[in-house]
C-alpha cells in the first residue's frame, strides 16, 4: 500500500475542509492509498507536519495541502529548505 501525507489548516478559507475529511479518507483508500495526517494547529506548525519526511522516517507517495494561500506558501518554502 503506497503512502500519502495529509496537511491540513482548520481554519483555512471557509473552513469548510474538516466536514469533507472522511470523503477525502475514504475515496483514497479506496484506491489503495494510505494515508498519514497532519492538523495545523497555529501559524508555522506545518513545519512539524514534515517532521517524519524530514527524517526520512516516512516514504511518501505524494504531499497533499488542504489550506489556504498561507498553508501553500509555507509548504513551498519548507520544501525548498
Amino acid at each position: 500500500m503506497e503512502k500519502i501525507k495529509l496537511i491540513y489548516n482548520p481554519a483555512a478559507g471557509n473552513k469548510e475542509f474538516p466536514k469533507y475529511l472522511d470523503y477525502f479518507l475514504k475515496k483514497f483508500q479506496s484506491d489503495g492509498y494510505f494515508v498519514s495526517i497532519y492538523r495545523t494547529m497555529g501559524k508555522g506548525d506545518i513545519e512539524k507536519g514534515f517532521y517524519d519526511i524530514k527524517n526520512k522516517k516516512g516514504n511518501y507517495k505524494a504531499i497533499l495541502i488542504a489550506g489556504g494561500d498561507g498553508s501553500v506558501n509555507e509548504t513551498v518554502n519548507i520544501m525548498m529548505r
